[in-house]
Protein backbone atom coordinates (compact mmCIF):
# COMPACT_ATOMS: atom_id res chain seq x y z
CA UNK A 1 0.00 0.00 0.00
CA UNK A 2 1.34 3.45 -0.85
CA UNK A 3 1.10 6.02 1.90
CA UNK A 4 1.32 9.26 -0.02
CA UNK A 5 -0.90 11.70 1.82
CA UNK A 6 -1.41 12.11 5.53
CA UNK A 7 -3.76 14.84 6.63
CA UNK A 8 -3.55 16.30 10.11
CA UNK A 9 -5.67 19.03 11.66
CA UNK A 10 -3.19 20.21 14.24
CA UNK A 11 -3.56 23.61 15.81
CA UNK A 12 0.12 23.85 16.72
CA UNK A 13 0.99 24.45 13.05
CA UNK A 14 -1.10 27.61 13.10
CA UNK A 15 1.41 29.27 15.41
CA UNK A 16 4.11 29.34 12.71
CA UNK A 17 2.27 28.84 9.45
CA UNK A 18 2.36 31.63 6.89
CA UNK A 19 -0.45 31.26 4.34
CA UNK A 20 1.80 32.24 1.44
CA UNK A 21 4.45 29.54 1.98
CA UNK A 22 4.87 25.81 2.31
CA UNK A 23 7.12 24.17 4.88
CA UNK A 24 9.20 21.03 4.96
CA UNK A 25 9.95 19.04 8.09
CA UNK A 26 12.32 16.09 7.87
CA UNK A 27 12.23 12.95 9.98
CA UNK A 28 15.26 10.87 9.23
CA UNK A 29 15.10 9.91 5.57
CA UNK A 30 11.46 10.98 5.21
CA UNK A 31 10.16 14.47 4.58
CA UNK A 32 6.89 15.88 5.79
CA UNK A 33 5.81 18.88 3.76
CA UNK A 34 3.17 21.16 5.22
CA UNK A 35 1.09 23.21 2.79
CA UNK A 36 -1.24 26.11 3.50
CA UNK A 37 -4.36 23.93 3.61
CA UNK A 38 -2.87 21.97 6.55
CA UNK A 39 -2.14 18.90 4.41
CA UNK A 40 1.00 16.98 5.24
CA UNK A 41 2.61 14.67 2.72
CA UNK A 42 4.83 11.78 3.71
CA UNK A 43 7.01 11.17 0.70
CA UNK A 44 9.06 8.21 -0.37
CA UNK A 45 7.23 5.68 1.78
CA UNK A 46 5.58 2.43 0.81
CA UNK A 47 4.20 0.27 3.60
CA UNK A 48 2.36 -3.01 3.87
CA UNK A 49 -0.18 -3.43 6.63
CA UNK A 50 1.31 -1.65 9.62
CA UNK A 51 1.11 -1.22 13.36
CA UNK A 52 0.91 2.24 14.90
CA UNK A 53 3.01 2.61 18.04
CA UNK A 54 3.43 5.63 20.32
CA UNK A 55 5.15 6.31 23.59
CA UNK A 56 2.84 6.99 26.51
CA UNK A 57 3.39 10.73 26.29
CA UNK A 58 0.44 10.73 23.88
CA UNK A 59 -1.84 10.43 26.93
CA UNK A 60 -4.40 8.23 25.19
CA UNK A 61 -6.66 6.31 27.52
CA UNK A 62 -5.78 2.59 27.42
CA UNK A 63 -9.33 1.76 26.30
CA UNK A 64 -9.12 4.20 23.37
CA UNK A 65 -5.66 2.94 22.36
CA UNK A 66 -6.95 -0.65 22.43
CA UNK A 67 -10.07 0.27 20.45
CA UNK A 68 -7.96 1.97 17.75
CA UNK A 69 -5.31 -0.78 17.73
CA UNK A 70 -2.54 1.56 18.90
CA UNK A 71 0.36 -0.01 20.78
CA UNK A 72 1.58 2.24 23.62
CA UNK A 73 5.12 1.94 25.01
CA UNK A 74 5.25 3.31 28.56
CA UNK A 75 7.58 5.80 30.15
CA UNK A 76 8.97 4.87 33.56
CA UNK A 77 8.12 6.76 36.77
CA UNK A 78 9.98 6.87 40.10
CA UNK A 79 9.18 8.49 43.43
CA UNK A 80 12.53 7.59 45.02
CA UNK A 81 14.94 7.82 42.04
CA UNK A 82 15.83 4.15 42.59
CA UNK A 83 12.75 2.08 41.76
CA UNK A 84 11.14 2.81 38.42
CA UNK A 85 7.74 1.48 37.37
CA UNK A 86 6.23 1.35 33.90
CA UNK A 87 3.61 4.05 33.57
CA UNK A 88 0.10 2.56 33.23
CA UNK A 89 1.39 -1.03 33.23
CA UNK A 90 2.92 -1.21 36.69
CA UNK A 91 1.64 2.10 38.06
CA UNK A 92 -1.88 3.22 37.18
CA UNK A 93 -2.72 6.87 36.63
CA UNK A 94 -4.88 6.77 39.77
CA UNK A 95 -2.03 5.32 41.86
CA UNK A 96 0.37 7.90 40.44
CA UNK A 97 -1.81 10.82 41.52
CA UNK A 98 -2.50 9.21 44.89
CA UNK A 99 1.25 8.97 45.50
CA UNK A 100 1.63 12.62 44.52
CA UNK A 101 -1.06 13.57 47.05
CA UNK A 102 0.34 11.30 49.76
CA UNK A 103 3.90 12.60 49.30
CA UNK A 104 3.67 16.35 48.63
CA UNK A 105 7.42 16.90 49.15
CA UNK A 106 8.44 14.18 46.71
CA UNK A 107 8.62 15.05 43.04
CA UNK A 108 8.24 12.09 40.70
CA UNK A 109 10.90 11.54 38.05
CA UNK A 110 10.33 10.02 34.67
CA UNK A 111 12.57 8.06 32.36
CA UNK A 112 12.13 7.46 28.66
CA UNK A 113 11.26 4.00 27.38
CA UNK A 114 14.54 2.12 26.97
CA UNK A 115 15.78 0.87 23.62
CA UNK A 116 14.90 -2.70 24.63
CA UNK A 117 11.22 -1.86 25.16
CA UNK A 118 10.95 -0.34 21.69
CA UNK A 119 12.99 -3.16 20.11
CA UNK A 120 10.84 -5.86 21.71
CA UNK A 121 7.63 -4.27 20.41
CA UNK A 122 9.10 -3.63 16.96
CA UNK A 123 10.22 -7.28 16.71
CA UNK A 124 6.82 -8.53 17.86
CA UNK A 125 5.00 -6.68 15.09
CA UNK A 126 7.63 -7.39 12.42
CA UNK A 127 7.42 -11.11 13.23
CA UNK A 128 3.65 -10.87 12.68
CA UNK A 129 4.33 -9.53 9.16
CA UNK A 130 3.52 -5.90 9.92
CA UNK A 131 5.43 -2.73 9.19
CA UNK A 132 5.77 -0.26 12.06
CA UNK A 133 4.89 3.43 12.27
CA UNK A 134 6.14 4.80 15.61
CA UNK A 135 5.17 8.33 16.67
CA UNK A 136 7.21 9.74 19.58
CA UNK A 137 7.13 12.76 21.86
CA UNK A 138 9.05 15.83 20.69
CA UNK A 139 12.82 15.57 20.98
CA UNK A 140 12.67 18.92 22.79
CA UNK A 141 11.13 17.14 25.81
CA UNK A 142 12.52 13.62 25.77
CA UNK A 143 15.01 11.19 24.28
CA UNK A 144 12.19 8.73 23.46
CA UNK A 145 12.57 9.38 19.70
CA UNK A 146 16.31 8.63 19.87
CA UNK A 147 15.63 5.47 21.86
CA UNK A 148 13.12 4.34 19.22
CA UNK A 149 15.57 5.14 16.40
CA UNK A 150 18.30 3.08 18.07
CA UNK A 151 15.81 0.23 18.53
CA UNK A 152 14.80 0.50 14.86
CA UNK A 153 18.45 0.23 13.78
CA UNK A 154 18.98 -2.84 15.98
CA UNK A 155 15.85 -4.58 14.70
CA UNK A 156 16.73 -3.77 11.08
CA UNK A 157 20.03 -5.62 11.57
CA UNK A 158 17.98 -8.74 12.37
CA UNK A 159 15.19 -8.06 9.86
CA UNK A 160 16.74 -6.04 7.01
CA UNK A 161 13.55 -6.20 4.92
CA UNK A 162 11.41 -4.73 7.70
CA UNK A 163 9.94 -1.27 7.37
CA UNK A 164 10.07 0.70 10.63
CA UNK A 165 9.32 4.41 10.48
CA UNK A 166 9.99 6.50 13.59
CA UNK A 167 8.59 10.03 13.65
CA UNK A 168 9.37 12.91 15.99
CA UNK A 169 5.87 14.33 16.48
CA UNK A 170 7.29 17.75 17.42
CA UNK A 171 4.62 17.88 20.17
CA UNK A 172 3.64 16.05 23.34
CA UNK A 173 0.65 15.01 25.46
CA UNK A 174 -2.75 15.72 23.92
CA UNK A 175 -1.38 17.14 20.66
CA UNK A 176 0.74 14.03 20.21
CA UNK A 177 -2.40 12.03 20.97
CA UNK A 178 -4.21 13.87 18.14
CA UNK A 179 -1.39 13.00 15.73
CA UNK A 180 -1.57 9.34 16.76
CA UNK A 181 -5.38 9.24 16.53
CA UNK A 182 -5.31 10.87 13.09
CA UNK A 183 -2.78 8.27 11.92
CA UNK A 184 -5.12 5.55 13.24
CA UNK A 185 -8.10 7.13 11.46
CA UNK A 186 -6.16 7.27 8.22
CA UNK A 187 -5.12 3.64 8.61
CA UNK A 188 -8.80 2.72 9.07
CA UNK A 189 -9.53 4.68 5.87
CA UNK A 190 -7.01 2.59 3.95
CA UNK A 191 -3.98 4.86 3.86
Amino acid sequence: MSVSKIRFFLLFFESWRDASHSYELSFGQYSLIHYTNSDIYLGGLTMRDYQIISDSSCDLAPELANEKGIDIIPFYVSFDEVNYQKEREELSVEDFYQKVLDNPKVFPKTSLPPVGDFADRFRYHIERGLDVLCICISTKFSGSYNSACTARDLVLEEYPDANIIVINSIVNTCLQGLVVLEAARMKEDGY
